[in-house]
């Protein structure tokens, strides 16, 4: 009765508005799709089709990532909120535009980001993107390190030093390798042999890689200055330089220790005058310790010395009185 009703009325009104009428069929196949839009609520529409809001950019410290996320709607409201942290479930609210600035403070962390669209009259759709870790912007001259159970580690494959008192160029030559200066800047394959010639540091010559020929010598390598040695530094600047080290530079810490008779040993080296020079490797932010990576383990000094240790920032500052370190 009510389809037959609206029919008559959908024809009258055409009647009086100089339409002409369409047939009885047609005019019941519009009343029934009238009635039936009517009872029907509309499909809301997915505003973000993607399967997921893409992020793109440097997932490097000091860079930035931003999201893309493609609408369907008119004027839909899109609206962010990017999280931060070393696993899913713990992740921390950081920031809600459609770019985040990475900070120091979360190298070795994951983001990901959370996008929500709306419209008047839709249900609102929120998807969330992958995470992506962040680390340091790697480029020549840095090195990326990784970062597992509260430790960054730079993982710097051991090779001992080919002389005793190679140890200067020993660990230059690792560092330079890994930071990708396999080559100096006059074109010279990297060997301990010429880091420890008299164009660099001079160490054949002295017998020991003394400090000044150490910072030239890199200098004179790399081709730029990217090393400085800081001699005697206190605690607050030995920590910083570290920190620095594994969330900015990414150029691991040189340290140039000095033992001396009545010293605690320091990785099984004996209680007894000597310098040595040692890579930093890794650094827990938490506990402030630090694996020093040791060219002269294995026996290419000391017989009983491993080629990792680990040491109390505060520790190590204690041998680094006479000398220094790298940085």
């Amino acid at each position: 009765m009510q389809k037959k009703l609206l029919g008559m009325a959908v024809a009258a009104l055409l009647v009086t508005t100089g339409v002409v009428a369409t047939p009885q069929a047609a005019i019941a196949d519009t009343a029934e799709e009238l009635e039936q839009r009517a009872e029907d609520p509309l499909e809301p529409i997915d505003p973000l089709p993607a399967p997921k809001p893409v992020i793109s950019g440097k997932a490097g410290v000091g860079g930035k990532l931003s999201v893309s996320a493609s609408t369907r709607w008119e004027h839909p409201t899109v609206t962010y909120r990017w999280y931060v942290g070393t696993k899913s479930a713990n992740m921390k609210l950081v920031g809600k535009s459609a770019t985040l600035k990475i900070k120091d403070a979360w190298l070795g962390r994951k983001a990901r980001v959370q996008v929500t669209g709306t419209e008047p009259g839709q249900p609102a759709v929120t998807k969330q993107s992958s995470t992506v870790e962040i680390g340091v912007q790697k480029r020549k001259g840095q090195a990326a390190p990784k970062y597992s159970k509260g430790w960054y580690n730079f993982r710097i494959p051991w090779k001992g030093q080919q002389k005793r008192y190679w140890c200067g160029p020993a660990s230059a030559a690792i560092v330079l390798k890994k930071l990708g200066y396999t080559r100096s800047a006059s074109g010279e394959k990297l060997t301990q042999r010429r880091l420890a010639s008299s164009k660099y540091f001079k160490t054949e010559k002295n017998g020991r890689s003394l400090p000044r020929y150490v910072s030239s010598g890199l200098k004179k390598w790399i081709g730029k200055t990217q090393y400085r040695r800081i001699n005697s530094p206190t605690t607050g600047e030995l920590k910083r330089r570290i920190s620095d080290s594994f969330t900015k530079t990414g150029r691991p810490v040189l340290v140039h220790i000095t033992g001396k008779a009545g010293r605690p040993s320091v990785n099984h080296h004996g209680s007894y005058s000597y310098t040595h020079f040692m890579i930093i490797e890794r650094w827990n932010p938490k506990t402030q310790k630090v694996v020093i990576l040791d060219t002269g383990a294995k026996g290419h000094v000391w017989a009983k010395a491993k080629p990792r240790f680990t040491m109390k920032i505060t520790d190590l500052k204690r041998y680094l009185k006479e000398y220094g370190i790298y940085a």
